[in-house]
């Protein structure tokens, strides 16, 4: 793979918070992590102590403006196309990706400075808005504007729908997504987390602007209030309407906090709440309402429908816009089933989910049953001397294992899947090429596992029944496509990071140290990315790993035990 030079250009950025810039921030860190290269490129806005990390650079001054129900930025300077032509040339950019396709300013005179420089444009549109009168009168120039796009991405069916009405495009859909290592559950223990003794804790975040709606959640508040005489709402963000606000809240009394600002410490914010409202009136995605639930938060939102599409399998409680009466009796509603989950119910353990995201994703078996059994799962191959090597070892000890196979390394190495099979062991599609599947749309994802199913069954006579994404990434378009192809999801319980190559003892101390009735462990046979990469620490420490589970009292179980209605890992 050929690394590439990315500019990412946004309007939006940090220090400013808000769905783009946390969308531009992500993209840019996995980009970075896929090997490539890639700038952010915005404009100079005021800063409140925060200091660019290198890969940001900043053109023209940004300007504060009020449009689409809230607060929008826009760029202004001296020679703006120019400036920003000049940048494209000395960086030597591949691609310029585009944030705000159609956009002022960065999003029009962005494309036309690339193109001055040779470089291929895409485009991403993030917004919902119900008429354009710029794009009215414009269709025709906006048009061929957008024809020169290499490609053109919606962040959701709203968002393509809402450009769809002006211009044709090959629209992709391709959803936003957030880091589930960084937003995740029990972050807030020693914190107090959820049920401490007190709430339930409300909580509203976002920037205070007419289109987030905060005015609704205060008038519900009362009616909270009654059923819930200990309710607490935490107000976290800032904005142009935030003196506005707390004037609204003033009799509510120490019920409401405003605690202003905030970035790194959001996921505590949101693993401190029994419930999390998003009230806001116009949305295309809802990146927030991902945030809450890879928290394992409970949601009262808009019924809108891109919050439908995202939140729809999260159990969430939807109440029309606006609507405080409604929202006072949603509130409670969320609030009463949160408190009994917080004073009994059951609670994820720290470290037990890797992923914590089933609500979002759909179902998937991330530990088995609690007793002592553990269930060896191995991923990324086959790999002509690793997954050899783990194959003598398993037949030797006679413990059952599932291998998780790349398509592409099962048609390098045919021989090598025919023998994991003909031992028995559980076969699973972990994807074609290794993609990451969160930032994939729904012909990428079912292309990947399609291809992947047809080449494990047409080498070894036999169908898998068990697939696991690629670094546990999963995407919301990744459910129905589960479901049409009969696949159960598996992740893990706990991985021992052995594609960093510690050592062979250290690998084997990680798992002995985890090691926990039920538990799925994630181990390598091979590199998703690298057909020859070196796997044999894996392999060599395989050994200890059995010898340390049996004296531990473990034995060892078959994954597919827990496939959906107890079938086995292949069909036959």
């Amino acid at each position: 793979m050929t690394p590439l030079r990315v500019a990412l250009v946004a309007e939006d950025y940090y220090p400013q918070l808000g769905g783009v810039p946390e969308h531009v921030h992500h993209l840019a860190r996995e980009l970075e992590a896929l090997g490539h290269h890639a700038t952010i490129v915005t404009s100079h806005m005021r800063m409140n102590g925060t200091v660019d990390p290198p890969n940001v650079r900043r053109v023209g001054t940004s300007l504060v403006i009020y449009a689409n129900g809230g607060v929008a930025r826009i760029t202004v300077g001296w020679r703006l196309t120019a400036r920003l032509e000049a940048l494209f040339r000395k960086e030597r950019f591949d691609i310029v990706h585009v944030h705000g396709g159609l956009s002022p300013t960065l999003g029009l005179v962005a494309p036309r400075a690339a193109w001055r420089a040779g470089i291929p444009v895409v485009a991403t549109f993030h917004t919902w808005f119900p008429d354009s009168l710029g794009y009215r009168v414009l269709r025709a120039p906006f048009q061929r504007m957008l024809d020169r796009h290499a490609a053109t991405i919606a962040v959701s069916s709203a968002a393509r729908e809402a450009m769809a009405r002006y211009f044709t495009a090959p629209w992709e859909i391709i959803p936003n997504g957030v880091d589930t290592t960084f937003f995740r559950p029990a972050l807030a223990q020693g914190n107090g987390g959820r049920g401490a003794g007190r709430g339930p804790n409300l909580l509203w975040l976002g920037r205070i602007e007419p289109r987030n709606d905060l005015g609704t959640v205060l008038a519900a508040m009362p009616r909270i209030l009654e059923r819930h005489p200990g309710a607490r709402l935490t107000v976290v963000g800032d904005g142009p309407w935030r003196s506005r606000m707390e004037r609204v809240a003033r009799p509510l009394g120490s019920t409401v906090h405003f605690a202003g600002y905030a970035n790194g410490d959001r996921p505590a914010y949101y693993c401190d709440a029994h419930v999390y409202m998003c009230p806001t009136r116009r949305a295309s995605f809802g990146v927030t309402l991902l945030e809450a639930m890879a928290c394992g938060t409970p949601l009262v939102v808009t019924d809108l429908p891109a919050f439908r599409d995202v939140a729809a399998q999260s159990q969430a409680v939807f109440a029309p816009p606006g609507d405080a009466a409604a929202w006072g009796e949603a509130g409670c509603r969320a609030a009463c089933v949160a408190a009994r989950g917080a004073a009994g119910g059951r609670r994820v353990p720290a470290g037990d989910r890797m992923m914590g995201m089933d609500l979002l994703f759909g179902p998937s078996v991330e530990r088995g049953p609690k007793r002592r059994r553990i269930y060896l799962t191995f991923d990324d191959g086959p790999n002509e001397r690793a997954t050899d090597a783990i194959l003598g070892t398993l037949a030797i000890e006679r413990v059952p294992a599932a291998f998780f196979m790349v398509g592409d390394h099962v048609r390098r190495f045919p021989e090598l899947a025919r023998r994991v099979a003909r031992a028995g062991h559980t076969v699973g599609n972990h994807t074609y090429n290794h993609v990451k599947l969160h930032f994939a749309g729904p012909k990428t994802i079912r292309t990947q596992l399609k291809k992947t199913h047809d080449t494990i069954e047409s080498t070894i006579g036999v169908a898998p029944r068990a697939f696991r994404a690629p670094h546990g990434y999963r995407s919301p378009f990744l459910i129905s496509i589960i479901v049409d192809m009969s696949y159960t999801v598996f992740g893990w319980t706990f991985g021992v990071f052995d594609t960093a190559r510690p050592g062979v003892e250290e690998i084997r101390r990680r798992v002995r140290t985890r090691l926990r009735p039920g538990a799925i462990v994630l181990l390598h046979d091979g590199d998703g990315y690298d057909p020859a990469g070196d796997r044999m620490q894996t392999a060599h420490a395989l050994p200890g790993i059995i010898q340390d589970a049996r004296a531990g009292g473990y034995d060892f179980g078959d994954l597919s035990e827990l496939l959906n209605g107890g079938a086995r890992g292949l069909s036959r």
